[in-house]
Parts: C-alpha cells; sequence; structure tokens
C-alpha cells in the first residue's frame, strides 16, 4: 500500500494558481479554465481567499433552468462558492484528501499564514499520486 504518511500539500499542489475576483465576468472564469486546462479557480479580492468557483457552477450558473442567463452578463460572485476548503501547504496529503471526501469538494485552496493563496490541491492531484504519476 501507498504510504501516504509523509507526503506534504506542497510536494503535490498547483503552486500560484490563476485567481480571479469575484466583480469578474463568469465568462472569463470559463475561459481561463479552458486555457488553462483547470477545473476550479480560487476567488480572491484584496489579496485574500473569498471563493471558489468550478466548471461546474458555471455549468449551473447557464443551464437550461436559468433560462434568459448567459455568462457574458453574470459576475464570479453569481456562481461561485463562498464557504472554501482552505489548507496549509505543510498540511499532510492523506488528512486534506481525508477531509475533500467528508465534505465532497473537489478541491482545496492552499493558503499561507496570511491568508494569502499559495496553491491548490485538487482531486486529480490525489488521483496523481494514486496513479504514481507524482
Amino acid at each position: 500500500m501507498l504510504d501516504l504518511s509523509n507526503l506534504k500539500v506542497v510536494d503535490v499542489m498547483t503552486k500560484s494558481p490563476r485567481c480571479i475576483e469575484p466583480h469578474q465576468p463568469a465568462k472569463l472564469a470559463w475561459q481561463w479554465m479552458d486555457e488553462l486546462k483547470v477545473r476550479h479557480l480560487p476567488v480572491r479580492e484584496s489579496g485574500k481567499i473569498v471563493g471558489i468557483i468550478s466548471e461546474r457552477d458555471l455549468g449551473l450558473l447557464a443551464s437550461p433552468a436559468k433560462a434568459g442567463r448567459d455568462l457574458k452578463s453574470q459576475k464570479v460572485e453569481d456562481a461561485m462558492i463562498s464557504s472554501v476548503l482552505t489548507v496549509f501547504e505543510t498540511d499532510n496529503v492523506k488528512s486534506v484528501a481525508t477531509t475533500m471526501l467528508t465534505h465532497r469538494v473537489g478541491s482545496a485552496v492552499v493558503v499561507g499564514i496570511d491568508g494569502g493563496v499559495l496553491g491548490i490541491f485538487t482531486d486529480s492531484d490525489a488521483l496523481r499520486i494514486l496513479s504514481g504519476q507524482l
């Protein structure tokens, strides 16, 4: 069995992820995700994490149930989730993955002691570990 006891988030996280601000267009978030081939963007305001937005959130915002709305007229804050799982870079990967499973989230934003965004750890990072692509 794979020993994850000493593996830290900093060892596998995406460092310095692109962040978006709440007032920016939701369409921009979609474009950045497509360009960067990512599914989550931390939402930052005044240097602090205030939310996270995912492809799924954007898809729900533009869904047929929200007829008449499109991503051009919507802001990131209209779709973002403000309750964000944040972790520290020194946290153990196994405990972070367990917390992500418990809370049914696909990512954790890695923050510094000052609350600034240092990275992001996603379910894809956990899968890379399990598949030996670390």
